[in-house]
């Protein structure tokens, strides 16, 4: 009797080449994250972050998304912070598609270990997907994966592992990868494949998204115009669209819904706005190059020194059938240059970017546009895939090509990376006493002093409490303050007196949670009786007083 050979869904040397890439690119993240590996349970990464209150924040946001997917998103942007505030979670990255995996793995890892398996997981995607890129260019194995740890560490990426959302590039690589795919051999699918990574970015960073768009203007039309006669191309195009905004309109539309009416001041925007000298500014926190000013007060934008020889090498190398991606890329690449810019770039009397945020839809929504030069990184990383690709294929290149990736992650990289213990907020006391309390709102006090992120710290510590105990919370953290919530944190310093209490009360505040130092530092625990509320718990750090 005659049996079908068995059937292998990958062959093996492909297997075993996918295997490699995935263990090198790993094993990279954890060197160049290190010691985090080491901690990964109890401590977050705090990149170029002098406190911990956006990792903590970014923590309660995959919590947040844990607790909401398996109900199908019900209740997602009314998240309970700024109460009576609605649609309080629009107001920063949701981060959906990143909360998923977080629902994925929590099970398995624990809450801080699940974050951090999912920060690790992103980086390796990002080495494994510039590889699939510098691949699809042409290049070898060899220096494909060599490529995936430029793609793995960008400087910028690098600077801010404290800011999950601006970690994963891989599906900005994987929409590159397939729109060259497409002019290679043009297929509806590798458009649609491209859409489909566009709205993956959305769910991941919407500042990435945005900035994507504008590389599409550029790099997009080089590549897929004339791979197909027109019907069919502008058939392809909507595709693509279609799944792109099938992913993603569903949440940028409920944001924009939510957050109408509010965006940055001009003023903000511009102090977030990069300086000329930023983009060759590298952090201090890393070893970078002689002649690359150090970080001062302003962003730390440099590319690296090998990013940028490794890509002269891939421009000066390019074939004529790369010559398309690679005018299209040092376009692209220039353009998000000039965006980071933002609105400190004046020309000839005018702010270009002003332009762009009056009239370009959530541009208007964005805080910092110095985090453009990430994609100007990017596509640097990618055309450094291509000088790789040049060298390797070069005998006397090969010791070359791999000194080059070597160099580079020393440049950029920082080593011994931050860390912050995260606070184990179920083991308060207080937090267990709300745990059984009746319903209702609570305030945190002292609110914060200013509205500098460090002094956030307190409050990202009560969000992730918050979700213990179950109780919304007046106060918050986010990205867009609501107004409502600026107007109490400024009245809460005369906290308490009358007109305070009168304040909560129109917030429907039931219950107070006060730190001891503070408490002992005023006189609440005798005007607050004489005010209405009475103690109901006192704990080691805080006490919890009650609206009678």
């Amino acid at each position: 009797m005659c049996h079908p050979a068995p059937m292998a869904i990958v062959p093996e040397s492909r297997a075993r080449r996918i295997a490699l890439a995935v263990a090198f690119q790993g094993v990279l993240a954890i060197i160049t994250t290190w010691p985090l590996a080491t901690r990964w349970r109890t401590h977050l990464p705090l990149g170029a972050e002098s406190v911990p209150t956006v990792p903590q924040f970014n923590l309660w946001t995959l919590q947040w998304n844990a607790a909401r997917i398996p109900d199908l998103f019900r209740g997602y942007w009314d998240a309970p912070i700024f109460a009576p505030t609605a649609g309080a979670f629009a107001r920063s990255e949701a981060q959906p598609l990143t909360g998923l995996l977080f629902t994925v793995v929590r099970p398995f890892t624990g809450e801080v270990g699940g974050y951090n398996l999912v920060l690790l997981t992103m980086l390796t995607l990002n080495g494994l997907v510039l590889a699939l890129l510098a691949r699809r260019l042409g290049a070898d194995y060899p220096a494909a994966l060599l490529a995936g740890a430029l793609g793995q560490t960008l400087p910028f990426v690098s600077n801010e592992l404290g800011v999950l959302q601006l970690v994963p590039l891989f599906p900005f690589w994987l929409l590159l990868e397939r729109l060259v795919a497409y002019r290679q051999r043009p297929n509806w699918v590798r458009l649609a494949d491209a859409g489909a990574a566009l709205g993956a970015l959305a769910l991941v960073s919407g500042y990435y998204a945005l900035f994507t768009g504008l590389v599409l203007v550029v790099i997009g039309p080089p590549l897929v115009i004339g791979a197909r006669p027109w019907r069919q191309l502008a058939r392809d195009v909507a595709i693509a669209g279609a799944i792109a905004g099938a992913i993603a309109l569903p949440f940028s539309l409920a944001q924009q819904r939510h957050t109408a009416g509010s965006s940055w001041s001009y003023e903000t925007v511009e102090a977030n706005s990069a300086r000329g000298t930023d983009l060759v500014r590298h952090d201090d926190g890393t070893v970078g190059v002689p002649w690359a000013f150090e970080r001062d007060g302003g962003q730390a934008l440099f590319p690296g020194g090998v990013a940028l020889l490794l890509a002269g090498i891939g421009i000066a190398g390019a074939t004529r059938t790369q010559r398309r991606f690679v005018v299209g890329a040092i376009v692209a690449a220039a353009l998000l240059a000039i965006v980071a810019l933002g609105l400190r770039l004046h020309v000839a009397g005018h702010v270009p970017y002003a332009f762009v945020r009056d009239h370009v839809p959530g541009f208007d929504r964005l805080r910092s546009p110095f985090r453009a030069a990430v994609m100007t990184q990017a596509l640097l990383a990618a055309l450094g895939a291509l000088g790789l690709a040049w060298l390797w294929r070069r005998p006397a290149g090969r010791v070359l090509a791999v000194a080059f990736v070597v160099a580079s992650v020393i440049e950029t990289v920082h080593w011994d990376q931050p860390t912050s213990r995260v606070p184990d907020v179920a083991g308060f006391d207080w937090v267990q006493w709300l745990d059984d309390a009746p319903s209702g709102v609570v305030a945190m006090v002292p609110f914060p002093a200013t509205g500098n992120v460090g002094d956030y710290d307190d409050t990202t510590v009560a969000m992730l409490a918050g979700l213990e105990h179950g109780h919304p919370l007046v106060n918050g953290y986010t990205g867009l303050f609501p107004e409502s919530y600026r107007s109490l944190r400024s009245e809460m310093a005369w906290f308490p007196d009358a007109a305070t209490v009168a304040i909560l009360d129109e917030f429907d505040v039931t219950y107070v949670v006060i730190r001891h130092d503070w408490e002992r530092a005023t006189t609440a625990a005798v005007t607050l009786p004489a005010l209405g509320y009475e103690r109901v718990f006192a704990g080691a750090t805080r006490d919890v007083w009650r609206r009678r």
